[in-house]
């Protein structure tokens, strides 16, 4: 009868041994899969980031389609007008400090085209 318990008890700690073992390997299959789940947490995360750039540069690319929309329906008569009026205001105020000169009015006249 001892016997018996003794060998009971002997297969109870070796299948305890052995369910040990099984439990270690779950723990570290566990932690195996702990890694993984960060790691697809990690790229769900990092695509929303993905989407969010894309989005970006579609907003950027709309603004740039909508600069050279705007900038080809400007006459080129205005453009020109622009230029002709930032020179005139530039020699109104040379006027204003310096005076009507001879080379006011060369540079003036060079820009609304009036030859001599």
């Amino acid at each position: 009868m001892i016997v018996n318990q003794n060998r009971d008890t002997f297969e109870y700690i070796k299948s305890s041994k052995l369910v040990g073992l099984e439990v270690e390997h779950l723990k570290n299959s566990l932690e195996d899969q702990k890694i993984d789940v960060k790691c697809i947490t990690q790229s769900i995360e990092s695509t929303t980031r993905v989407d969010s750039i894309v989005s970006d540069i579609c907003d950027m690319k709309n603004i740039v389609q909508e600069l050279q929309a705007q900038i080809q329906n400007i006459p080129t008569g205005d453009i020109h007008r622009q230029i002709h009026s930032r020179h005139r205001a530039h020699l109104a105020k040379d006027r204003k400090i310096n005076g009507l000169n001879k080379r006011t009015q060369e540079t003036w006249s060079k820009l609304v085209g009036i030859s001599k």
